[in-house]
């Protein structure tokens, strides 16, 4: 048995048969959802589980297996593509050239912290809902959700004013709600593997052992067994493989980098055919610091922004 992919179909080819895929797809070609069919003579059908083994390593398959009963049975499959996001902090320039590039997802993931220290709160929750972003909740959504409830919010002079207050000042109601609504993990699957996501460890300390992984797994996710485990916060993008089945992900920032590191491009992951990619890709900063220097916050505030998205020496 042998794959092949050829610029017009892609097929299998078996001793003395084949199987076709169907509809055939060009090179390049996206589709959304992609879905794919697979006509199994059924003298053959018995090891088909053999087959998926190696269409799973070529497809993203999600969808549950339909045989029909007759001489051959179909297969459909749907192929999926995964952009997984986290700590967007306000910045809808960001997000949008991300979009630019990964625009063909079929499906968005949010590891936490879609607002505060950025200028475009309500920008960014209207990217995220009108694209079903599955999101979790990180600590600077809270923190700016409270804080839009807080009943001395407009009553903060401009000395004093926080990062938090300037995006709460932003939201509506239902924006607040949504970022108070936001789960604390959540689990999903690709490619039969079975993701779990949530915001961070502990504070910013990384996961580096199989005992730590398995304690903290079990306590954010004590009603399922993942096999990979998607962390924000840190701001700092990698793959951590610990074991068979103790891997932990951070698609970094798509904002801003911590101070040891001067890379400015967005950050994130796109998990596609089975396979992770680290990716990022420039946005445009200087639009994004003109208008950050217009914006009325605490001096302390306004130099941790300037040195986000200001230029480095």
């Amino acid at each position: 048995m042998r794959f092949y992919h050829t610029p017009d179909i892609q097929f299998l080819d078996f001793p003395h048969s084949h199987v076709s895929l169907s509809p055939s797809i060009e090179a390049g070609e996206t589709i959304a959802p992609r879905t794919l069919s697979l006509y199994v003579p059924g003298s053959q059908f018995s090891v088909l589980g053999s087959w998926f083994s190696v269409l799973g390593s070529r497809f993203s398959v999600l969808s549950n297996i339909t045989v029909y009963s007759m001489s051959q049975h179909l297969v459909s499959y749907v192929l999926m593509k995964a952009l997984i996001l986290s700590d967007v902090h306000s910045n809808v320039v960001a997000l949008e050239a991300i979009w630019a590039r990964e625009g063909d997802a079929d499906a968005i993931y949010c590891a936490g912290d879609l607002v505060d220290y950025g200028v475009y709160p309500r920008e960014t929750l209207a990217w995220m809902r009108a694209r079903n972003v599955v999101c979790v909740q990180g600590n600077h959504d809270r923190q700016v959700a409270e804080t839009f409830y807080e009943p001395a919010l407009w009553h903060i002079t401009g000395s004093a004013l926080q990062w938090r207050h300037h995006n709460a000042r932003r939201l509506t109601a239902e924006d607040a709600d949504f970022l108070l609504s936001l789960p604390e993990a959540v689990t999903f699957e690709l490619d039969g593997i079975r993701y779990g996501m949530t915001h961070l460890y502990r504070n910013y300390e990384l996961i580096l052992s199989r005992h730590a992984y398995h304690s903290f797994c079990e306590v954010r996710f004590p009603d399922c067994e993942i096999d990979r485990l998607i962390l924000g916060h840190t701001h700092r993008q990698g793959i951590m493989t610990l074991g068979e089945r103790e891997v932990w992900l951070n698609p970094g920032s798509a904002s801003y980098r911590r101070q040891d590191d001067p890379d400015r491009e967005a950050h994130y992951i796109v998990i596609e055919d089975g396979v992770v990619s680290l990716r990022s890709v420039p946005y445009d900063h200087d639009a994004v610091y003109t208008e950050v220097m217009q914006q009325r916050v605490a001096i302390d505030e306004m130099r941790v922004a300037q040195w986000f998205f200001g230029p480095r020496g």
